[in-house]
């Protein structure tokens, strides 16, 4: 199996994420402010809810291929982006004490996002050890049917 075969399989659950965060750096770079009246917060927020968009979608189409923890990962990050691109979008009018607010308690809510991201990387490298401690008791099953016995 080539390189690209293995870097094609192992970004399987996440190439809409990787899609829309490249989209996202796009509309990140075009600066649409120049061509339409529009304020600096409101053209992150365009990026950001672009790049909340990518993890929704990757999980309302990965779905049922998905571990409880990666779809709350996924949804929540995807909430967590999308939301606060929203807010900061639609509503340009706010003002700094606003802003602020808002900053602190979506800190607040990435502070949980983390956590349930922390606790699907737990069970799955825990998923993982037991896999391969599995292997490794089939290996020494293997090893000790073939095993020749000495004559003495």
């Amino acid at each position: 199996m080539g390189a690209a075969a293995k870097l094609w399989q192992a970004t399987r659950q996440c190439r809409l994420v990787l899609l829309f965060a490249v989209l996202a750096l796009v509309v990140l770079c075009l600066k649409p402010q120049h061509y339409v009246s529009m304020s600096r917060f409101q053209h992150y927020g365009m990026a950001f809810t672009v790049f909340g968009l990518g993890y929704i979608l990757e999980t309302a189409l990965s779905f049922k291929t998905l571990h409880k923890w990666a779809r709350g990962s996924y949804l929540g990050t995807g909430m967590l982006f999308g939301s606060a691109g929203l807010i900061f979008w639609l509503c340009p009018w706010l003002t700094d004490m606003y802003r602020t607010i808002l900053l602190v308690s979506y800190l607040t809510f990435s502070v949980g996002v983390g956590a349930v991201w922390a606790r699907w990387i737990i069970e799955d490298s825990n998923k993982y050890e037991d896999s391969k401690k599995y292997e490794d008791s089939e290996k020494n099953k293997d090893s000790k049917k073939n095993k020749i016995p000495e004559e003495g």
